[in-house]
């Protein structure tokens, strides 16, 4: 059972906690945030509005903004604070310290890292297909970052010297809002595509849904026994002693044509068994521009025809759910 645990803090819509330093920090949307040195058993306002991460770095706290293009730091636990070089773009988050510096990333512009507070910023994105950067996770001496998909060239990216150089490891096309790495199994949060997770770390992946009652999950971890989703629609558990199960076959395909396409596009998916079929396509924000529930259908191919008629010309994504397998698949509209 949960009990509140809210005593001092005075904005209801809490974005970001974090422990660093012994305490615990709160950032809330469109307040304050908050400290607390008693285990969450009460709260003291620290300023500092819209912070969405709270790092440690070389025993100093770091804070980035939300609707600023800051980044602060504080020698003393929260109490006082600096600003670092201006970033030049808000919407920052997320924030980790690896190698020796920190790096922050934004819903625009990718990431920019320093190794001290007193350091210039300086761009951190060779290799990146995509500069919206929502997640960043170390494991074994790689970093992972997750992307958006704002531009169709979203997905999860690799670092094998802590973020110089990046390089695509799967997932594209798809908005990753959360990483977690548990005994070596690497997990992926997105936007809409439920949780999927890679043995290989980023060679190959596999749905990893089942039981989610909401598939846009913005945070993934663990407290060694259970691995923990946030969806926008509640908190989810997952029994982590079960173990490893061996990757699910895939039973679903779709491809698209023609592309580009331009007054009509065909959807064909192509069935190993029985399945429920949904399709949706998106525009470049993420909205369901249109929509079709094709209900049970059996193995074999099945065609959907889309009428692009009153779509304006760009980019589209076409999804397709086969029970609980997710594929898809990028449109262009000439």
């Amino acid at each position: 059972t949960w009990s509140a645990a809210d005593m001092g803090i005075t904005a209801a819509s809490n974005w970001w906690l974090a422990s660093e330093q012994g305490m615990l920090f709160c950032g809330t949307e469109f307040g304050p945030s908050f400290r607390s040195t008693d285990d969450g058993d009460t709260w003291e306002d620290i300023g500092q509005i819209g912070v969405r991460g709270f790092v440690e770095h070389n025993d100093t706290l770091y804070a980035c903004f939300w609707y600023e293009d800051q980044v602060r730091y504080s020698a003393d636990g929260g109490t006082t604070w600096q600003n670092t070089a201006v970033i030049n773009a808000a919407y920052l988050w997320p924030m980790i310290s690896v190698g020796g510096s920190l790096l922050v990333g934004g819903q625009g512009g990718g990431l920019r890292r320093i190794v001290n507070s007193s350091d210039a910023w300086v761009w951190s994105n060779t290799g990146l297909t995509s500069t919206e950067i929502y997640a960043l996770t170390l494991h074994d001496g790689t970093l992972f970052a997750g992307t958006g998909n704002l531009n169709l060239n979203g997905g999860v990216h690799r670092s094998e010297d802590l973020g110089v150089s990046w390089t695509a490891c799967g997932m594209h096309g798809i908005t990753i809002y959360a990483l977690h790495v548990f005994n070596g199994v690497l997990y992926a949060g997105t936007a809409n595509n439920g949780v999927y997770r890679s043995s290989d770390l980023g060679a190959t992946w596999e749905p990893f849904s089942g039981g989610l009652m909401h598939h846009t999950v913005m945070r993934l971890t663990d407290d060694g026994s259970h691995l923990y989703a946030g969806t926008l629609q509640g908190l989810h558990r997952y029994d982590l002693s079960t173990g490893l199960s061996a990757p699910a076959v895939m039973t679903m395909r779709a491809h698209v044509y023609p592309v580009p396409c331009h007054d009509l596009l065909t959807t064909e998916v192509l069935l190993d068994k029985v399945a429920h079929l949904h399709l949706r396509l998106h525009d470049v924000t993420g909205r369901v521009v249109a929509e079709q529930v094709a209900g049970e259908r059996p193995a074999g191919a099945h065609h959907f025809t889309w009428d692009m008629t009153d779509l304006a010309p760009g980019s589209y994504l076409c999804q397709v759910t086969a029970g609980e397998e997710r594929s898809a698949v990028r449109v262009v509209r000439e």
